[in-house]
């Protein structure tokens, strides 16, 4: 990302031994900062960042104790320091089925793009294909993608790109209509 021409870029992870490594191993390159940090209790404001990418964090916690309740409270976090329009990045090797249900909530609405990519250095990668890559799949209502896709392949990856809406949970109470103005503005006539 930082040859792509990102300029700061901000790094998490639980261990401090991975966060030591990466700051030593990319000493070079100021744009990089890391802290320690769990993703399910992240220190930052509200709406502090653009876009959030995510390459095997959501796997982690989704293999670990209590999966359900960690992938929640990540996804709660995630949203909360995104700001309104912000994008979620989500690369896993999860398919529909397994991560849709944990992405979507009433409480929580996002815009969803799946995309489907061959894993790199598979025979699928290397056959091609005759889709774009940027061009999202569509799901179907039992979370499938359809004939051209085998869920079970273990050389595809899955990239969920989830845009945060731009929701106000407190809307302003609606404005009167000008007549309405107008009309509460006016006097009773009076008696002599």
């Amino acid at each position: 990302m930082v040859n792509d021409g990102y300029q700061t870029i901000m790094n998490i992870d639980i261990s401090q031994v991975v966060i030591d490594a990466m700051i030593e191993k990319y000493k070079d390159m100021p744009q990089l900062q890391y802290q320690r940090m769990d993703v399910r209790s992240l220190g930052f404001k509200d709406g502090e960042f653009d876009s959030i990418l995510d390459k095997g964090m959501f796997d982690s916690l989704m293999c670990g104790s209590s999966a359900p309740t960690s992938a929640a409270s990540m996804i709660k976090e995630v949203r909360r320091v995104l700001k309104p329009g912000g994008v979620y990045m989500l690369i896993t090797y999860g398919d529909p089925r397994v991560r849709i249900p944990h992405l979507k909530s009433e409480e929580a609405p996002w815009e969803i793009k799946l995309h489907v990519l061959p894993r790199p250095g598979s025979k699928r990668a290397h056959e091609g294909t005759s889709r774009p890559i940027t061009e999202p799949v569509s799901l179907g209502e039992d979370l499938t993608l359809g004939p051209t896709f085998k869920l079970e392949d273990p050389d595809l990856h899955y990239v969920y790109v989830c845009i945060k809406e731009n929701v106000n949970p407190i809307a302003p109470p609606p404005e009167k209509k000008s007549s309405e103005k107008k009309s509460s503005n006016k006097k009773a006539p009076q008696k002599k």
